[in-house]
Parts: structure tokens; C-alpha cells; sequence
């Protein structure tokens, strides 16, 4: 299992930014804050020596955000991806009891969803099964990781059953969130919770949790091309509830909960991308294909990230100096994606994207740290772009003082919602306007 050590680095990132934030650097005074207007008196210039690719994304942690997504599409570009959750549910009350002679009218499944992607009127099948291994609370989980559990018994009570979500209409008017109803075998409620009424595994939590591991929850081929659903887990409506009957009353109720002290993670798979376009295939086992100058991918889910960097950048601008002693000045670098056109309306591009660096080197850019308003990776639906001010960045690869890192650019969140992207390459030759570029606004002084 890979380990994303992403936020162990988090803490000595920003320790190592204070430290050398500290020294006076006359260099990068005023570096991104002129206006549009001050760039009139500056030199431009468009570098087209970026070198980017397609490639797969490392394996990230889900076992520390509220969302999960529980889904599964059939991509025509990116091919099959497959979505599932693996989840502990909690008492909502000690001491059960389910009173004389209980009898099951129903026990269901309720999940809260925060957002939706793909096609809603393309159901999926889903399965459910029961954990034969327990989720440790203080372990972390990521996208590849796996568990044990029942195989051989699905819990659906329809062994078909099929998820189908309506976004535009509430299952419930009084109920403020959108949610769908999975209903299991009742002979799983009786013989796994009525069962034990009245007994010790409802003495507590740390009793319950050892009784019963949990359900994973896996989505399996859907109708057309699917569509992934974004799961609260910590929501109040969240929950496990058998419906029941005893001796002395009916419409009786007995809820398992998901909440914030309930440890769950999220899976994805790919499948190798076997059943992707062959010019993402091509560019996955070849990251010099020629593909990458037309096309270029990115895909949630610990996906698709694109890879870039500036190899030839400090040389281009040394060749502009005409004496050694003098020094490039840059006002503004501008990296710029532009969104190739997609048929597929369900498949509308990310709200945002991410771009740092080698986890090794530092992970963010020092631009980051200037803010998002600055920093930038919002969608221009206008433009169908994106953009980053990497000014400090650039500034540094120029002056040597920093290391031309791999660039990392992936979509935004990675894995509480599902988007994807299709951009233009470096060298795209249907209109190379619209090519991955950097923007540069400089000055060369003495």
C-alpha cells in the first residue's frame, strides 16, 4: 500500500517558510502586486518549452474528510472507475432492548449525498457486505487500501438492487437533505442485532464495534454511463435503522449511527484504465508519447494528475541578458490551462484545480502561501481556463536559487467529489492558442 505522506510534511513546510520568511529578500519585493496596467511597460514573453504529461495519481488519504463518494462510471475517455466505502456505525443508545417476541418490518441503509456527477437517470447496482475486519480508528486509510469482509453474502434485500438518484426532488419534503434508502435483509437485522437484545454487545460502543466491524459498500456496473454520489458520512441522517415490532407496541424504531466518531475511508478503482482512450493509455505507459503536445488528462479519485515542469526556462532568460551582471525581474508568471471541449454535458469540468509540488520538496509553491485570490486555480467559465500566478516560483528557477520540481496539477477536492478534465497539450495543433503555457511579464536590469 502506498503512503501519502502529504501532511506529514505539511508542519515542516510551513516552519521552513517562517524561517526563511524572516531574511530580508530585496530580490522578490513587489513581485506579482503591480496592475494590469504597470505590465504595459514590461517585456512579455510566452514560454512554449513546458514540458507536461499524463500519469497516474498517487494514492491519497480518505479516512480523514466527512465525504466518501459511493458510485461508478463508464467513461468513454477515462474508461471504467469504480467508487466504494468501507464504514463503522455506533450505538444510539446503550442497553438495547428489543422488547418480547420482536419481529422486523425492515431494517435500511439511509445516505446523505452533498453532490452528484455523471448522469442520475443512469442507476447503478450496489452491494453491501459485512466487514470480517475491523476499521483501527487511528489508522489511515487511502484510496488502494482493502479490508476483509463477507463476500459470499450480499445484504441487499433485492440482490439487484439499484441506485438511482433524483437530485431535483426530495424522497422526504420535511427532510432538508438529499438521501437514498438502501433496504437490507431482514434476516441479517434479526440475526445480527435482535438477536443479541438486552446482551453485553450493547454495553457500549467499544463492545458494539467488536460485535459488528461495519458494512462495505460496493457499486458494480451500471446502466449507460453511470454516475458517482458524494456520501455524507457524518450527517445526523447517516444511519443503520431497523424498523420493528414487539409483543406490546408497533412502529418501533432502533437507529445504528454515522457520525464524526465513526471511522470510514473511501476506495477507488480504475482498472489500469484498460478501457480508457488510447491516447490517455499511450501517455500513461509512454510519458514522451507525442500525445501530450494535443491532450492532456486529469481525474479525481487519486486518478489522473498532469505532470509538469520548466526545464529550459532559466536558459531562455539567460540568453535575453546581454551582460551577466544583469538580473531578470519578474513581475508576473502566468500559467494558463485551457479546457479542451467536451461532448459530454454530465461531465462538466472541476470548479478548481491543485498544483503543487514533489511531496518531497515541500508540497506547496511559495506562491500559495500569498493566498487564493493570488495564487488563483478557479474556473473561468468565460474562457474555459484556469489559471496560476507562479511569480515567486519562476522568479526563483530564474535566479537559481530554487529546483525545477515536477508540478503536480490535479483536480479540486480529490476525493470527496468526483470531476474530470480534458486540457489542451503544450503544442496542440487545432489551435495553439489555446496550448499549456507560462505568461511572463519581466524587466532586465543592471
Amino acid at each position: 500500500m502506498k503512503k501519502n505522506i502529504h501532511i506529514e510534511i505539511y508542519f515542516i513546510s510551513i516552519c521552513l517558510l517562517i524561517f526563511v520568511g524572516c531574511k530580508e529578500d530585496t530580490g522578490t519585493i513587489g513581485l506579482g502586486i503591480q496592475s494590469e496596467d504597470e505590465f504595459l511597460n514590461t517585456d512579455t514573453h510566452n514560454s512554449t518549452l513546458v514540458v507536461a504529461y499524463s500519469a497516474s495519481h498517487d494514492s491519497l488519504v480518505t479516512s480523514e474528510v466527512s465525504t466518501n463518494m459511493l458510485g461508478y462510471l463508464n467513461d468513454p475517455v477515462f474508461g471504467k472507475t469504480q467508487a466504494g466505502i468501507y464504514t463503522q456505525f455506533r450505538l444510539s443508545s446503550l442497553d438495547a432492548d428489543f422488547g418480547e417476541n420482536p419481529e422486523v418490518d425492515s431494517i435500511v441503509l439511509t445516505l446523505v449525498y452533498a453532490g452528484y456527477y455523471g448522469d442520475t437517470l443512469n442507476s447503478f447496482k450496489l452491494n453491501v457486505y459485512e466487514l470480517d475486519e475491523e476499521i483501527k480508528k487511528n489508522e489511515r486509510y487511502y484510496t488502494t487500501s482493502s479490508l476483509k469482509y463477507n463476500i459470499g453474502e450480499n445484504l441487499t434485500e433485492d440482490p439487484n438492487c439499484s441506485i438511482s438518484p433524483r437530485p431535483t426532488t426530495r424522497p422526504d419534503t420535511s427532510v432538508s437533505v438529499y438521501y437514498i434508502s438502501i433496504n437490507l435483509k431482514k434476516e441479517f437485522a434479526d440475526k445480527k442485532f435482535i438477536s443479541q437484545s438486552k446482551r453485553s454487545v450493547y454495553a457500549s460502543d467499544a463492545n458494539f464495534l467488536d460485535y459488528f466491524k461495519g458494512l462495505y459498500l460496493e457499486a458494480s456496473e451500471p446502466t449507460g454511463n453511470g454516475c458517482m454520489l458524494s456520501i455524507n458520512m457524518t450527517n445526523s441522517s447517516s444511519k443503520l435503522s431497523i424498523y420493528y415490532s414487539n409483543s406490546k407496541s408497533k412502529n418501533l424504531k432502533y437507529s445504528f449511527n454515522m457520525n464524526d466518531s465513526t471511522t470510514h475511508f473511501g476506495v477507488f478503482n480504475h482498472f489500469d484504465y484498460v478501457d480508457a482512450s488510447p491516447n490517455l493509455r499511450e501517455q500513461l505507459k509512454d510519458t514522451t508519447s507525442a500525445s501530450t503536445k494535443e491532450i492532456l488528462y486529469a481525474q479525481a479519485g487519486a486518478g489522473i494528475k498532469i505532470v509538469l515542469h520548466f526545464p529550459y526556462l532559466k536558459k531562455e532568460f539567460d540568453s535575453l541578458k546581454k551582460f551577466d551582471s544583469q538580473k531578470v525581474i519578474i513581475h508576473r508568471a502566468k500559467l494558463v490551462i485551457s479546457q479542451k471541449d467536451d461532448a459530454l454535458a454530465n461531465y462538466y469540468p472541476p470548479n478548481a484545480l491543485n498544483i503543487y509540488t514533489n511531496p518531497l520538496a515541500g508540497y506547496f509553491l511559495p506562491d500559495y502561501f500569498l493566498g487564493t485570490d493570488y495564487f488563483g486555480g478557479k474556473y473561468n467559465q468565460e474562457k474555459k481556463e484556469y489559471s496560476f500566478n507562479i511569480t515567486r516560483y519562476v522568479q526563483e528557477l530564474i535566479d537559481g536559487s530554487g529546483d525545477d520540481y515536477m508540478l503536480n496539477l490535479s483536480v479540486s477536492p480529490w476525493v470527496t467529489h468526483f470531476s474530470r478534465l480534458i486540457i489542451y497539450g503544450t503544442q496542440p495543433t487545432d489551435d495553439i492558442s489555446k496550448r499549456l503555457q507560462l505568461k511572463i511579464n519581466y524587466t532586465i536590469v543592471n
